[in-house]
């Protein structure tokens, strides 16, 4: 199964996690929230990235949904 990657600023990506596990009455497989603060630098962000995009990988690839403020 494909994973998803779900990136935003603040606890948004963690609300959309937890809605969708409301939804479904159980958490799906592979779904990580990353959540990108201002305080974070470029170097955070990528690692977080990265750690999230490797949890989420099953060797069907990851879509990556990146949520920016306008």
């Amino acid at each position: 199964m494909i994973g998803i990657v779900i990136a935003t600023h603040g606890a948004v990506s963690t609300a959309l996690r937890d809605t969708a596990v409301e939804l479904l009455g159980e958490s799906p497989p592979r779904l990580e929230a990353v959540e990108i603060t201002t305080s974070m630098g470029q170097g955070e962000v990528w690692d977080a990235m990265v750690s999230a995009v490797e949890a989420a990988e099953s060797g069907c690839g990851v879509l990556v949904l990146e949520i920016g403020r306008a």
